[in-house]
């Protein structure tokens, strides 16, 4: 019979020991080490046969069909579609729109067979008066309110999809420990994966995040898992963002925007679609280009420059860096010799997106002088480049497929720094330096 012995494992990155540790030797966070208790091998499990080496070359290649998840964005961040056997594990606030995602990918994997959804959090007449809303009544989905893995398991038949909502609520109920405690979660994914792996069956894992942005629970979680994906945006806007942070099965970082309506998720294919009706800004907005993985995005930055209240000026910032914004404004005050100093300055992106790409610091110059000097930027015009402490504007990474997204978004020039390839159908104007953009803004002001 197996004897139990006590362990204590990081809360942060599943480092394990014996004994109790103040702060991790791995990751080196302090009062991390959670205590749980675990069944020793047996002898006979320690002497068992051992595996031999096999040469790469002769490794059979395995390479598995993908299975659509019924939206073109979502196949494309995970690599092409879900991969047999693998776990999902897809993070978010509560009432960003996790479970909603989840049931209309379950609605669609219901063509193919058995898909089974257990619920922690909601019973089988609450997920079903959701999926009526969705329009995803289908025969083939079956709901639980039952989170213990190992009994649930037992009951599912020949499945296409298994979905587990929420991380925090599984159990075992070998563990007396209560849900959501550090050896419940870890215990209950590794069965989870076992089930994934041995049945070949695809599984989303939604888990809830914390005030700090990361998913709740062991960091060990997102060590277990194939695939991570956060699930971003605000609750009072319609616009909402997935993004990847770990792929086993293709790249990470990559993104796939989704806009809420009454009826579900609806995903964004063009890019252009969070930008306003019509190209022409007021004072105060600025349109740059981001890149999101591998995909370029518009967006519209605005700021408000207004004379200090306080004795401090206020740097406020929405979607942005403050700190990259605090910046640029010292940049901006010295070489353009401006009062920004003497300035509250606020700034944000529109659609509630998070940008931290350098090569829209020339859309928040523009907007911030274009607010200063009560100016609007010309129409349809686009600002691309990275600003730099000595006042140069230098050209960002992927600045060509920056430019022909903005041409193909509706806008007719660029204020961006020198190419050596210009093959791209839009009007550039070179702005090498804060100079420059200053000089274009005050003849601006001038008429």
């Amino acid at each position: 019979m197996a004897k139990k012995r006590t362990v204590y494992v990081c809360d942060n990155c599943g480092y394990e020991s014996p004994k109790w540790f103040g702060r991790c030797p791995s990751c080196g966070e302090w009062n991390t080490a959670k205590q749980f208790s675990v069944e020793s091998e047996t002898k006979s499990e320690r002497t068992g046969e051992l595996s031999q080496p096999v040469s790469i070359l002769e490794v059979p290649d395995t390479e598995s069909e993908r299975i659509s998840t019924g939206f073109v964005e979502l196949d494309r961040i995970l690599g092409g579609g879900l991969v047999p056997g693998s776990v999902v594990l897809i993070g978010g606030e509560p009432g960003i729109g996790k479970s909603t995602l989840m049931m209309q990918v379950s609605a669609s994997m219901a063509l193919r067979g058995n898909v089974y959804y257990v619920s922690g959090e909601e019973s089988p007449a609450q997920l079903k008066s959701r999926a009526r809303r969705l329009n995803a009544l289908k025969e083939n989905i079956y709901l639980s309110s039952e989170p213990v893995v190992d009994r649930v398991t037992k009951r599912f038949t020949s499945p296409v999809l298994v979905v587990f909502d929420s991380l925090q609520t599984l159990r075992l109920s070998t563990l007396e420990t209560f849900p959501g405690s550090v050896s419940q979660i870890r215990d209950s994914v590794m069965k989870v994966m076992e089930l994934a792996k041995g049945m070949g069956v695809p599984v989303f894992l939604v888990g809830h995040v914390t005030k700090e942005g990361q998913i709740a629970g062991p960091k060990l979680v997102e060590h277990l898992v194939d695939v991570v994906i956060y699930f971003e945006g605000e609750r009072r806007e319609d616009l909402r963002i997935l993004r990847t942070t770990k792929n086993r099965f293709g790249p990470s970082g990559e993104v796939a925007l989704f806009e809420m309506t009454d009826t579900g998720l609806r995903e964004i294919t063009n890019p252009s679609f969070i930008l306003p009706e019509g190209l022409s800004g007021a004072p105060g907005a600025a349109f740059g280009i981001t890149v999101e993985g591998t995909r370029p995005i518009c967006i519209e930055v605005q700021a408000l420059v207004s004379k200090m209240q306080f004795g401090t000026p206020r740097r406020t910032a929405l979607g942005l860096d403050p700190i990259r914004m605090t910046t640029l404004s010292a940049v901006l005050s010295r070489h353009l010799k401006l009062p920004l100093e003497y300035r509250d300055i606020y700034a944000s992106v529109i659609g509630g997106l998070r940008v931290t790409d350098p090569a829209t610091d020339l859309a928040m110059a523009g907007a911030m002088l274009s607010s200063l000097f009560d100016i609007p930027l010309p129409p349809s015009t686009v600002l691309v480049g990275e600003i730099s402490l000595d006042g140069s504007v230098r050209a960002p990474s992927n600045i060509l497929k920056r430019l022909r997204a903005a041409e193909a978004s509706g806008f007719e020039r660029a204020w961006c720094p020198a190419m050596k390839d210009k093959s791209t159908g839009i009007d550039v104007i070179e702005i090498n330096s804060v100079k420059d953009l200053g000089r274009l803004v005050t003849e601006l002001a001038r008429g």
